[in-house]
């Protein structure tokens, strides 16, 4: 649910096109190449109405101070959505190999990504992303959703790949692990 509620209040775009021609897609969350900012002149107002608030609070009373930012994976230009996302601007670096990655998490490759499936109203999907793979299905039964669900947290659990797993079955929380 967090991430939904991040995702509805922060993005709605699903693809743009670099000033290179490469696609870049933004339909998943926990991407390596997107960042959200705060303007330096807005961050002490940003912990202010963030303060003691839970996730979803937090989510909603500081999403006016976001701006988005991708990164290019062909010729790693960084792309900065302006607050009305009407228009955007791009920024080449001047060496890409050393820019490349720089909107990662902090943990590079040793971030633990996510699984999580929801069903519900009769139908489900899956979504997970770790620095192993990703992947997303939709309109799923709810026993194949189940079986997918266990085959893909035994994998990427295994290779420690996991922060955080959720199998919610009509608002019922099935299965929840969380990294330690």
């Amino acid at each position: 649910m967090h991430a939904s509620v991040w995702r509805y209040l922060i993005c709605t775009m699903t693809k743009i096109k670099c000033s290179c021609g490469y696609m870049i897609y933004d339909q998943s969350d926990s991407l390596s190449y997107r960042a959200y900012f705060i303007a330096d002149q807005d961050r002490y107002d940003f912990h202010e109405a963030t303060e003691n608030k839970t996730f979803e609070q937090m989510i909603m009373a500081g999403a006016a101070y976001f701006q988005e930012m991708f990164q290019c994976n062909s010729c790693g230009s960084l792309l900065l959505l302006r607050r009305d996302k009407e228009q955007a601007l791009f920024f080449r670096p001047e060496h890409k190999e050393k820019s490349m990655g720089v909107l990662e998490s902090y943990r590079g490759k040793k971030w633990p990504g996510n699984l999580y499936a929801v069903f519900r109203e009769g139908a489900g999907h899956i979504n997970w992303n770790t620095n192993i793979e990703r992947g997303f299905r939709e309109h799923m039964p709810l026993d194949e959703l189940r079986i997918l669900y266990e085959r893909k947290f035994t994998e990427l659990h295994s290779e420690a790949a996991l922060g955080s797993a959720r199998l919610i079955v009509n608002d019922v929380t099935e299965h929840q692990y969380d990294q330690e």
